[in-house]
């Protein structure tokens, strides 16, 4: 009876750590943790429907936001590093640290637990050139979805079309109608609001507010300081460290002695845990 409460007490403890971690309550069998619009996968690759977040910063912020991390994990999105192909394309969780990350460069590799987040390869957009029409008349053979009365709300009508890969475009009178079509609009009706397909962004778009620029700004230079518990980085060398900021004109990481990311390298004997250090590449 003790071993049973014993199990019973870990596997609430273990969902509560899941839970305040936001990692493992939403992951699928594929190990991906996803919502209609975004999927977090593991390693570089997206898959089938999906492309890279290669956006901005801020698109990539926003889309872990939503996907429900807060946080440590969100405060260093704008913090630009020239990853290039080591680390996956625009948006991705790091390794190590879980910190999510905009990656400027082509991407295409990943280290560790690297999770890329992925955005649907098609967006809805308005189309203001085709308001005023419908999809054909009742029984035309394109129509694919057709919503009535408070179901034809342009929330409702969005999503129907989002979900069906045959929808090209709709439109409708909200609260009236809403009909989703396999071809461009072609039918007069006049009050009508168009929407209709495109496909997303693969490529880089300049960011509406400049990130930060790598090296970051010497404000900040703690050397040898103490940054695991100060500075909250967790990753023992992986990626620099914003909080223990530039030493001699070279960016620094968090590490132990023993951390093999790090080597040899200018520790102060003095400290026994994670400090700030200059790796002998970056010097």
């Amino acid at each position: 009876m003790n071993s049973f409460f014993f199990i019973l007490f870990n596997a609430v403890m273990l969902d509560a750590i899941n839970l305040q971690n936001h990692v493992q309550t939403n992951f699928t069998s594929s190990g991906l943790i996803e919502s209609r619009d975004y999927k977090l996968v593991k390693g570089s690759s997206c898959p089938t429907s999906f492309v890279p977040l290669t956006t901005n910063w801020e698109d990539c912020r926003d889309a872990a936001i939503s996907l429900g991390f807060s946080g440590d994990s969100v405060q260093y999105v704008d913090y630009r590093y020239p990853w290039g192909t080591s680390r996956p394309a625009g948006c991705f969780r790091s390794d190590g640290n879980g910190r999510f990350h905009f990656n400027t460069g082509p991407g295409g590799g990943s280290q560790g637990n690297d999770y890329i987040l992925c955005t649907r390869d098609r967006i809805i957009i308005v189309d203001p050139e085709n308001n005023g029409k419908k999809c054909g008349d009742p029984g035309d053979l394109n129509r694919i979805f057709d919503l009535r009365n408070e179901e034809a709300s342009e929330k409702n009508c969005k999503q129907r079309c989002n979900e069906d890969v045959q929808c090209v475009a709709f439109s409708g009178i909200w609260n009236g109608w809403c009909i989703g079509c396999k071809e461009e609009l072609n039918t007069v009706h006049p009050d009508a609001i168009a929407f209709k397909t495109a496909v997303a962004s693969q490529g880089t778009a300049s960011p509406t507010t400049p990130p930060t620029a790598f090296p970051p700004a010497p404000t900040l230079d703690n050397h040898q300081q103490e940054c695991w518990n100060a500075g909250g980085c967790y990753d023992s060398g992986i990626d620099p460290c914003p909080w223990c900021g530039v030493h001699d004109g070279s960016v620094m990481y968090c590490c132990r002695q023993i951390d093999h990311n790090c080597g040899e390298t200018d520790f102060n004997p003095q400290r026994t845990g994670h400090q700030c250090v200059v790796k002998p590449s970056a010097g």
